[in-house]
């Protein structure tokens, strides 16, 4: 049995905020370096859009947008989930339906010795442009192929001379899909950095 499956299957939980958690260390940087992650990450977002009440086929506008690493934009701090939070503020405005889902990726342009943040967003409303037969017809769009030692020592040391938090810049590529959610004034629900971490 592959690593990833055994710490499922042998996780014990942990009460936190009155959930049962579930910790799996020593994940692949990215989930499309190990298959047997990339089908733990797809399983996992079939149980999501699911409980959200998704059901295939269906409708959807899909679009990305990018965070380049300019200057500007690492004054901004937009290189943080307080930024990200920002961007999808005022990215969703756009968006007519209340089912909009976003997935975080990361990718190295070329030359470029940091990375820029995409924002993935699906919008399941009737009459969005892309027909959605089936759930695997969504994974292209939110999973790109990511290469192997992603982040590697070079990369690492770059972001660290940035002053850019590691950490929190490595949870994107595995993190889940996560619904917007909207308050009684139909404002943003900011993403918490635990939802990240969580498949």
């Amino acid at each position: 049995m592959n690593e990833v499956f055994k710490q499922i299957r042998d996780a014990k939980p942990k009460q936190e905020n009155g959930e049962n958690l579930f910790v799996i260390e020593n994940l692949p940087e990215t989930p499309t370096e190990d298959i047997n992650m990339l089908f733990a990450v797809l399983i996992f977002t079939g149980i999501h859009l699911n409980d959200a009440g998704i059901r295939f086929p269906i409708r959807a506008f899909t679009s990305y947008v990018d965070i380049p690493p300019t200057s500007e934009n690492l004054e901004a701090n937009l290189f943080t989930l307080k930024g990200i939070n920002k961007v999808i503020g005022e990215e969703v405005e756009k968006f007519n339906s209340d089912k909009v889902f976003i997935k975080t990726q990361l990718m190295y342009e070329i030359g470029d010795d940091l990375p820029t943040i995409r924002l993935a967003f699906v919008d399941f409303c009737e009459d969005g442009d892309v027909n959605l037969i089936t759930e695997a017809m969504l994974y292209p769009f939110i999973y790109p192929k990511y290469e192997m030692n992603f982040f590697s020592e070079e990369r690492i040391e770059q972001l660290t001379l940035n002053e850019l938090d590691i950490e929190f810049l490595q949870y994107l590529p595995n993190s889940r899909i996560l619904e917007i959610k909207k308050d009684s004034n139909n404002e943003l629900i900011p993403i918490k950095f635990e939802e990240l971490m969580r498949l």
